[in-house]
């Protein structure tokens, strides 16, 4: 069965939606499988070019997640002083 079959899927502890610019993306945290340790899961439910929906997924381990934030932070910063070039026309 498939990864993505909700009934194959523990119930997540922590669940969070956001929606920045339009976009809608999903953060569940899920129980450790196995003795291991949680999962983060990055979802986004986009729409491919004839229109059916396609699940784009990521998932963080805990090792992982202080170093992405911080790297979120780097980007969030540099955004804030970011001026494009202009276009060449």
């Amino acid at each position: 069965m498939s990864n993505d079959n909700l009934n194959d899927r523990p119930k997540p502890i922590f669940s969070k939606t956001i929606r920045p610019g339009g976009r809608v993306y999903y953060l569940d945290l899920y129980p450790p499988r196995n003795g291991g340790s949680p999962c983060l899961s990055i979802c986004e439910l986009r729409k491919d070019r004839e229109g059916k929906p396609v699940k784009i997924r990521l998932y963080l381990y805990p090792e992982a997640v202080t170093e992405v934030r911080s790297s979120l932070e780097e980007i969030e910063e540099f955004l804030e002083s970011y001026t494009p070039a202009p276009s060449e026309a």
